[in-house]
């Protein structure tokens, strides 16, 4: 950053006007949240030409109980006029790195990939996730089609966000991905599409099947999708011993499967996260790039944050494997 000669008073005035969180109302009147009401997302405005969208997590509505179950907050809009408060982790360095920083608060309990309603205690409730996202997407798509560059970010249930909405993404010539803790490499691919065939899911997908073949499964962020959509600058986080890649049995295959996907790349971070107890936002090692413990600690060759770092500079070692 080029420092400036002026008075404190001003300086400080453009730090702050540049990175006050400017909320946002949704325009399309089905991009609402569960409770129907119009959904929010904030603007942070940085210092270049360069953009992130960010999905955060935040489980999901398997079913009415499930829903029932949820915090009320993650089923109505963000209201805060000042917009979204940065979290540590990554959300701060895109901040240093003087990001446009866009934040789409999750309030429809269907990983960003739901356009119907649910009836639920006699109620009509509305999963419109996906009608969120594009709405935002295309209130935006001038200045993001214009940047240099566009980074799509996301956890947990926004990580899958950004699987559904990969053909939207893609779109975009100057797009970059980053998914921490959902990736669906060879083996889980193969592990979940037996399951689905068990385990209805309609309640979460319904009109989100067809643009997926059929099967949510290939919606999800893979290698396959995203190639399918002209993503290809990828920066995967998916270790050893996160919840959702338990079903697959053979941990020599995943391993193997999961550092193709990030050789693949040239950009990724796995490690053994359940030998070493390394709690994320979950246990074992479900998102890690949003807390300065897991973010910035080297359990290896280096940080987390530091793979990434060289990722977003497209210079340096962008690989961390711990197997």
């Amino acid at each position: 950053m080029k420092k400036i000669l002026i008075p404190l008073a001003i300086s400080l005035a453009i730090s702050f006007s540049s990175y006050a969180g400017n909320l946002k109302t949704t325009t399309n009147p089905n991009a609402v949240c569960n409770d129907g009401q119009q959904a929010t997302y904030s603007v942070q405005k940085g210092r270049t030409n360069k953009w992130v969208v960010i999905l955060p997590g935040g489980g999901v509505a398997r079913n009415a109980d499930d829903f029932r179950k949820r915090n009320p907050d993650m089923k109505r809009a963000y209201t805060n006029k000042n917009g979204h408060k940065l979290r540590d982790g990554i959300e701060k360095d895109f901040k240093k790195r003087g990001y446009n920083i866009v934040f789409i608060p999750y309030c429809s309990s269907d990983v960003y990939a739901g356009n119907h309603i649910n009836i639920i205690d006699g109620k009509k409730v509305p999963f419109r996730g996906r009608i969120i996202v594009e709405d935002v997407i295309k209130a935006l798509y001038g200045k993001l089609k214009n940047a240099d560059e566009v980074v799509f970010a996301g956890f947990s249930a926004g990580a899958i966000g950004i699987g559904f909405h990969a053909q939207k993404i893609g779109k975009l010539d100057n797009v970059r991905v980053l998914v921490d803790s959902f990736w669906f490499d060879k083996e889980t691919t193969k592990f979940y599409k037996g399951w689905s065939k068990k385990n209805d899911r309609s309640f979460i997908y319904k009109n989100s099947i067809p643009p997926c073949n059929v099967n949510w499964v290939s919606c999800y962020p893979s290698r396959e999708n995203f190639k399918k959509n002209g993503i290809k600058d990828v920066f995967l986080i998916w270790s050893i011993g996160d919840k959702y890649a338990r079903g697959v049995k053979n941990k020599s295959a995943l391993k193997k499967a999961i550092k193709s996907d990030i050789n693949f790349y040239g950009a990724g971070y796995s490690i053994q996260a359940d030998k070493r107890k390394i709690h994320g936002f979950e246990d074992w090692g479900h998102v890690l790039a949003w807390d300065n413990k897991t973010y910035k600690k080297k359990y290896l060759k280096m940080s987390l944050q530091k793979a990434v770092n060289n990722w977003l500079d497209k210079k340096g070692d962008a690989i961390v494997i711990d197997y």
